[in-house]
Parts: C-alpha cells; sequence; structure tokens
C-alpha cells in the first residue's frame, strides 16, 4: 500500500515568554488565534536555544537589539504553534458576492494578524502585537 504525504500549508507561531507566563492572557490569544478562524495543529511549550533563537530571527542578527531579542527569548520558556487555516473558505458577508471568500495563506494571515513589530503601530491597527507586546523586542 502506497501512502500519500498530504501537503497543509502552515506557519509558525510563537507566544513569547513575557506573556507565555500568564495563562489568562495565553487564554486570550488561543481565542484570538480561532476566532481568526486558524486551527493549532502542533504546540510546545518549551525554552529556547541560542541556535534556535538565531534560526528565528536570523534576518536580525546584526541589529543592534539583537543580544536583547536573545536574551528574552531564553529567559523562560515560550509556546511554540505550528498553525493552520481551520477552514479554506468563508461565508462571503457581501450579499452581491454569492461566492465563497477564499483564505489567504496561513503565513499571509498571521503576519496581517500579528501586525508591525512596534506594539504601538499595531496597536493603531488593531493587531495582536499592540493588544499583548510590550515592545519591539
Amino acid at each position: 500500500m502506497k501512502s500519500k504525504l498530504i501537503q497543509i500549508p502552515y506557519t509558525l507561531a510563537i507566544i513569547k515568554p513575557h506573556l507565555a507566563l500568564q495563562p489568562n492572557k495565553v487564554a486570550e490569544v488561543y481565542k484570538d488565534i480561532d476566532e481568526n478562524h486558524f486551527k493549532v495543529f502542533y504546540e510546545e511549550r518549551r525554552t529556547l536555544t541560542k541556535q534556535e533563537v538565531l534560526n528565528l530571527f536570523y534576518v536580525h542578527r546584526y541589529a543592534n537589539y539583537y543580544e536583547e531579542i536573545e536574551q528574552a527569548m531564553m529567559t523562560a520558556d515560550s509556546i511554540v504553534m505550528l498553525i493552520t487555516n481551520r477552514v479554506e473558505f468563508l461565508k462571503s458577508d457581501d450579499p452581491a458576492a454569492p461566492e465563497d471568500v477564499k483564505l489567504a495563506t496561513p503565513s499571509e494571515r498571521w503576519k496581517e494578524l500579528i501586525g508591525d513589530k512596534d506594539p504601538a503601530v499595531a496597536k493603531e491597527n488593531g493587531q495582536l502585537r499592540g493588544k499583548y507586546g510590550k515592545d519591539v523586542i
């Protein structure tokens, strides 16, 4: 019997240590994930290693704030998740458009939902970093 691999589009989402230590806030994040039609496909609570932080924040490795990111991410557990779209299509709210709306990839949608790296900017746009972020780090 030949097995088939099923490709499931996903993206990586991380609840950083400052938030992962607050159970009520974590519950709110999971609620936001669900309300935005994402599904947590896999999750793990763990403290990241130096190499993992480098892999995740590679584009920032020469930035003057990289050491702060590294220290913050290695201080305590983060919640690392693989998230997928819970559904492929959503019912259109527009009566003139009877077609269902196909969702973008999880990666595109997650970037839009979390928002700008600056929590102040993200807050203006109603995005998750504005709601939960404490600083650019």
